[in-house]
C-alpha cells in the first residue's frame, strides 16, 4: 500500500503539474472520524509524512499535533469529500481536490483522499483523465484489501502477518544505528524499541455457546474497534482468525508499551457488549528483536499470553518481566547450523 500511495500521488503530480499533492487516510473512531496524512509529491520528490509534518494545507485551517491525527471536521475540505463518498474533483482556491473513496474490508467508508495544491485548475480533458486513474487505483486497492484483510473486522490477516513481519525486523535498526545503517551521533536519542502483542479474547467459546455465533462476530467487530480507537496509527493490527489478535506496537520505552496494552485491556473490561455484557481479554506482548526468528519472537508472545490466562485472565503479560522474576522458563533458540563443508565451499 505504501508503494501504491506513492505512485498515485507522483502520477496525479505530473499529470497536474500541481506544487505539491498529498494523500490522507481516514480511521474511524469513536469520538468520529479522524484524519492522517501519508505522503505526499513535491518538487523535491516523494516522502512519507507524519502529523507533526502537516502545517495549515485546508480553509477550515489547525494543525496536526500527535500522532492520532486529527478530527476530520476540522478540516472542510476532506470532511466534504469523506461525506460525499464520490470520485471526483473539486475546486479549490489553491488548485484542486481529488476524492478517492476506497472501500476497506469491514465497512463501506472512505479510506484515502488525495489533494493536490496547484496555481491553475486543470483542464476539464485532464480532469477526467486523473479520474479514472484514480478510480482504477481505488480498484487495485481493494483487490489488495480482500487479499490482505481478514474480511469480518478490516484488520491485516495472517497472511499479511507472514508476509511482512521480517520487513518489519529488517528496518529495525540496531541500538547503535538509525535506521539507514548509518552510525548514530552521541546526541541523537536511542531509537524506538517495536514491541509485539498477542490478544485473546476470555471465554470467546463460552460467549458464541450461549449467544450464537452472530454475537460472537459482534464481540470481534466491537473489540477490533476498540483497538484501532486504543493504538495509533503507526501500530500494525491484524487478525489471525477466531478470537485471537496481534499488535506491533512502536514505543520507545517498556513502560510505555506496558501503558498502552494495559490500557486496552481496561477499555474492554469497561465496555458494554450488546446482549453479552462485560467481555475481557488476556494480552502476552515481548520486545521484537531484530536477531531472533519471527516464529521465535511470536513465541515469546505466545508463552506471555498463556501464563496471563493461566493465572487468572484479564490481564496482561510482559515476557521480559516474567523471564526476570523467573516465573518463566525461556526456550532456547535455535540457530540454523551451517555445514561446515558448504562453508568451504561458497568461502
Amino acid at each position: 500500500r505504501d508503494r501504491v500511495a506513492a505512485i498515485v500521488v507522483r502520477a496525479v503530480f505530473d499529470m497536474l503539474q500541481a506544487n505539491l499533492t498529498m494523500m490522507f487516510r481516514v480511521v474511524h473512531t469513536p469520538e468520529g472520524p479522524r484524519v492522517l496524512p501519508l505522503v505526499r509529491c513535491t518538487a523535491h520528490g516523494i516522502e512519507a509524512v507524519s502529523p507533526r509534518d502537516v502545517s495549515d494545507f485546508d480553509e477550515g485551517g489547525g494543525r496536526f499535533v500527535h500522532d492520532e491525527g486529527a478530527p476530520l471536521h476540522n478540516y472542510p475540505l476532506l470532511e466534504r469529500a469523506f461525506t460525499s463518498g464520490l470520485l471526483g474533483i473539486e475546486p479549490r482556491k489553491k488548485g484542486v481536490a481529488l476524492i478517492w473513496p476506497v472501500k476497506s474490508a469491514g465497512n463501506n467508508s472512505v479510506k484515502a483522499i488525495v489533494v493536490a495544491e496547484g496555481t491553475h485548475l486543470p483542464e476539464v480533458e485532464r480532469a477526467e483523465e486523473v479520474t479514472r486513474f484514480l478510480a482504477f487505483f481505488g480498484n487495485y486497492v481493494g483487490l489488495l484489501d480482500y487479499s490482505e484483510l481478514d474480511s469480518l473486522t478490516g484488520l491485516n490477516n495472517r497472511k499479511t502477518y507472514d508476509e511482512t513481519f521480517e520487513r518489519v525486523l529488517a528496518a529495525i535498526p540496531s541500538h547503535g544505528e538509525t535506521a539507514d545503517g548509518m552510525e548514530r551521533r552521541k546526541d541523537q536519542s536511542v531509537p524506538q524499541s517495536y514491541w509485539l502483542g498477542e490478544i485473546d479474547i476470555d471465554h470467546f467459546k463460552r460467549i458464541n455457546d450461549s449467544f450464537g455465533h452472530l454475537f460472537g462476530d459482534e464481540v470481534l467487530l466491537r473489540v477490533a474497534n476498540l483497538m484501532q480507537h486504543c493504538f495509533r496509527a503507526s501500530d500494525t493490527l491484524y487478525r489471525f482468525g477466531g478470537e485471537e489478535f496481534v499488535v506491533m506496537l512502536r514505543s520507545s520505552t517498556k513502560e510505555n508499551a506496558a501503558r498502552i496494552f494495559e490500557r486496552f485491556r481496561a477499555t474492554v473490561e469497561g465496555h458494554e457488549f450488546p446482549q453479552v455484557g462485560q467481555v475481557t481479554c488476556s494480552l502476552g506482548y515481548t520486545r521484537v528483536d531484530p536477531a531472533l526468528m519471527p516464529a521465535d519472537i511470536l513465541g515469546q508472545a505466545d508463552a506471555a499470553l498463556y501464563y496471563a490466562k493461566e493465572n487468572g485472565r484479564n490481564r496482561a503479560s510482559c515476557y521480559d518481566d516474567l523471564i526476570e522474576e523467573g516465573l518463566l522458563i525461556p526456550k532456547p533458540v535455535l540457530t540454523p547450523q551451517i555445514d561446515p563443508d558448504m562453508d568451504a565451499l561458497f568461502g
